[in-house]
């Protein structure tokens, strides 16, 4: 006859069996995304979909463009749900910069393509002594918020930033001009950003 043991706390489960899979990365190399991953949360190394992954427990065939990971079944669940999160393909926009400047006789205007949150460095430092450097970020709306850094000379660099709608102007010298902390001793030129979603 089989009896059951009345004391189950003694009782020990097997341990949860360890797997391995490997998931597609299609947003960047895949080394750069485990990167990401890997970046420690407010609670350290824990494995947890919030925090960091368990070293040794994830590696990146760039190759291949996988990432490869190993654990449970409950594991491998966060880590797959985790890398959804990543594995997005970074929003792109086309940045036009119109400067006009009456005192240098200029007047141009610039356009790039440039991925979300990446800066993008545009001016005419010859005839106006320019220099702009554009980040932007889109937002869920569909705005962006600019982060940018203005040089003019050799003069101190100055940041601002602002919230652009989508193909919308926006006027920066007045921004520019706000946080100056001495008056120019020459005009500013009139420079203009705009930022259209290019996806």
């Amino acid at each position: 006859m089989f009896l059951l043991p009345t004391n189950l706390a003694n009782f020990r489960s097997a341990p949860e069996p360890i797997e391995s899979i490997s998931v597609p990365i299609n947003a960047c190399r895949a080394s750069k995304l485990l990167g990401e991953l890997e970046r420690p949360g407010p609670g350290g190394k824990a494995r947890k979909p919030s925090s960091g992954l368990v070293e040794g427990t994830a590696w990146a065939d760039d190759l291949k463009g996988v990432i490869w990971f190993k654990g449970t079944a409950n594991q491998l669940a966060e880590d797959r749900q985790r890398v959804g999160e990543f594995n997005v393909r970074p929003r792109t926009l086309k940045m036009t910069v119109s400067i006009d400047s009456p005192l240098d006789r200029r007047q141009y205007s610039v356009t790039g393509t440039v991925f979300n949150n990446e800066p993008w460095t545009t001016g005419d430092q010859y005839s106006t002594g320019v220099q702009l450097t554009l980040n932007a970020r889109v937002n869920e709306d569909n705005t962006a918020t600019i982060l940018a850094i203005y040089r003019r000379d050799k003069e101190r660099p100055i940041t601002i930033t602002f919230r652009a709608n989508n193909a919308s102007e926006t006027a920066i010298t007045p921004l520019i001009r706000a946080k100056e902390s001495k008056k120019p001793k020459l005009p500013e030129p009139d420079i203009r950003v705009q930022a259209v979603l290019a996806d």
